[in-house]
């Protein structure tokens, strides 16, 4: 279901953050929950200030992630994930060419393999 989905690529990815970039799993949790720079900085006003200070790390460590799904199928996983990537960008950048970004994240970031040539 979408909604595992979804769920999924988000822990995966405030997971890698987390790890990537000792930022708190909480605040990039909050960040993805509010969808708002300013409103995370009034109601967390510590997280806004790391997250802030720590925008480009972010945005960086997410166009240089490399995720595999080792059994494709689908493709729902990886997808999920190229969008959470993609939202998290838009929150920390604002306007973007998302056409552009996403074939960016697509061409260097996201790998599929599946033994089963119809997946």
């Amino acid at each position: 279901p979408r909604e595992i989905v979804y769920y999924m690529a988000r822990k995966s990815l405030i997971y890698y953050l987390n790890r990537k970039l000792k930022i708190p799993a909480e605040y990039i949790e909050a960040l993805l929950i509010l969808e708002d720079l300013d409103e995370l900085k009034d109601k967390f006003p510590k997280a806004g200030k790391e997250i802030i200070n720590k925008k480009r790390e972010i945005v960086s460590v997410i166009k240089h992630l490399k995720i595999v799904d080792p059994a494709v199928g689908s493709g729902a996983f990886p997808m999920g994930l190229l969008l959470e990537m993609v939202r998290l960008i838009r929150i920390l950048e604002g306007d973007i060419d998302e056409y552009k970004l996403k074939k960016e994240l697509i061409q260097n970031c996201i790998y599929g393999v599946d033994k089963d040539p119809s997946a």
